[in-house]
């Protein structure tokens, strides 16, 4: 993932282990974690309107289009 993709995001709905899944968020990435020392994956959020921490090792992340 890059700046600017479009990604869909799936969040676990219930804690680590869960099997639920809330969302598809969708939305563009903003920042990563190569941005700066204190950088994380994160999100512009289209449905909420708001910033997004996304995490690829727990949450779904999926590239929509890339920028």
């Amino acid at each position: 993932m890059k700046h600017g993709d479009l990604v869909r995001a799936f969040y676990r709905d219930g804690g680590f282990g869960s099997v639920k899944w809330a969302g598809p968020f969708h939305g563009f990435i903003c920042m990563t974690p190569d941005d700066n020392e204190n950088g994380v994956w994160q999100m512009w959020c289209i449905e909420r309107n708001a910033y997004h921490i996304i995490r690829p090792w727990h949450d779904k992340v999926e590239i929509v289009s890339e920028a």
